[in-house]
């Protein structure tokens, strides 16, 4: 129902690029202390678009814990181009955009390369200082292109085009995690680890429908899965100017995980 609502309130905003910030705002108390959830929906800077905005507020804290941005372009009447970004507590984690021209509909989006470290703990014994830590490295992407003469606002090229529809999709996604314990003491560290590689995939999809003959469409494919490899390590490091340089890296064991692959892909063994 909420993504429903959505939905009208995006359709709303871009039929009336101009309407002023709409929110809705709920205050409890936590311990004493206020606590507000606000949704916050307005048009961009443009005036064509919307931007939202889920903020969290505790114990005086403000975070956005979620916002987002869809912004077009208009020419002649027609929507020619637009772009959404997605943010949590401030940082981006997905943007897109697309086009539809001349018959030609395309979209790209992706989740850019981040990395997430969460340190676990930090421990002083004297001159030894003990760490543990972890964290998560992910990013994702996606293209799609559809067109076809009948998309077009002139209909006479589908008398000399070769196909009806020609559609594509391009997906790819990597996840990584690691966990890493060391000792520190002055200029050197000595530790050890291991790293999961969670998911690493790519995947190609097209289709085509032939005007000649639209009952037997060609579908093609290609792509590979692998999931759940990793290692785990050993490592001497020293400092240097301000910054750690790895003096030794041994590998204690491997695994190559499961891999599927189809098309002209093929699984390989992991280095």
């Amino acid at each position: 129902m909420k993504e429903f609502s959505y939905c009208l309130l995006l359709a709303l905003f871009a039929s009336s690029p101009a309407l002023a910030d709409q929110v809705l705002e709920k205050k409890t108390k936590v311990l004493g202390k206020e606590f507000s959830v606000k949704e916050q929906l307005g048009s961009v800077p443009t005036g064509n678009g919307v931007d939202a905005l889920t903020q969290v507020k505790f114990f005086g804290k403000a975070i956005q814990l979620l916002s987002s941005k869809v912004d077009y372009a208009v020419v002649d009447g027609k929507i020619a181009n637009n772009a959404n970004d997605l943010y949590v507590n401030g940082m981006k984690v997905y943007t897109g955009a697309g086009t539809f021209q001349n018959g030609t509909l395309s979209y790209a989006g992706s989740v850019p390369p981040t990395q997430i470290d969460m340190p676990v703990f930090s421990y002083t014994i004297g001159p030894v200082v003990l760490e543990l830590k972890a964290g998560v490295d992910f990013e994702a992407g996606v293209d799609a292109k559809l067109s076809s003469p009948l998309l077009a606002a002139d209909l006479s090229g589908v008398l000399t085009a070769d196909s009806l529809m020609n559609a594509s999709l391009v997906t790819k996604a990597t996840a990584s995690g690691y966990i890493e314990g060391l000792a520190r003491v002055l200029i050197f560290q000595v530790g050890a680890g291991g790293n999961v590689n969670i998911i690493d995939g790519n995947a190609t999809v097209a289709a085509v429908i032939p005007v000649l003959d639209p009952t037997h469409p060609t579908l093609t494919y290609d792509g590979k899965l692998h999931v759940l490899s990793g290692r785990l390590y050993a490592f001497v490091d020293y400092r240097m100017l301000g910054s750690w340089k790895r003096l030794k890296d041994l590998n204690l064991y491997s695994w190559n995980g499961l891999c599927w692959s189809m098309g002209g892909q093929s699984c390989t063994a992991l280095n």
